[in-house]
């Protein structure tokens, strides 16, 4: 095992391999102000309206199946409309938790079975909203 060098004056440490034999802490300006952009917290960015409407009409656009707890794209519009401050809200203090994600598996053309994982409807949404945040950024 190598030891890691300080790679700045403010000590943070980097492998000079690419083999990952433990991790590496590697500080950059970028990923420090990853909390701002603009003066504003991307956390607001995220939970916008618009945002999160956008988000809605995207995975409806995408379909697919519901998760877990049995909701469908067509039924997520009504839901966000009704929760939204409560979501909003959730989202803004980091008290928001994702459900179980629903496993199902797909026969294949040679007899196995792939393992699929479906997520419901409302985290796809919010899994989408914070994408158009920071998709761009990063």
């Amino acid at each position: 095992m190598q030891r890691p060098q300080k790679t700045s004056q403010d000590g943070c440490l980097q492998r000079d391999k690419l083999e990952t034999e433990e991790y590496a802490r590697v500080c950059s300006p970028a990923v420090k102000e990853v909390g701002q952009q603009d003066g504003i917290d991307l956390i607001d960015k995220v939970i916008d309206s618009n945002n999160l409407f956008r988000a809605c009409k995207k995975v409806k656009a995408n379909k697919g199946a519901p998760g877990i707890d049995g909701m469908t794209v067509d039924e997520l519009f009504g839901h966000v409309s009704k929760y939204l401050p409560h979501l909003k809200r959730k989202l803004k203090d980091g008290s928001y938790k994702p459900l179980p994600v629903k496993r199902v598996e797909i026969p294949k053309a040679d007899g196995t079975k792939r393992k699929l994982g479906i997520p419901c409807v409302r985290d796809r949404m919010v899994q989408q909203a914070i994408y158009q945040v920071i998709g761009g950024i990063i």
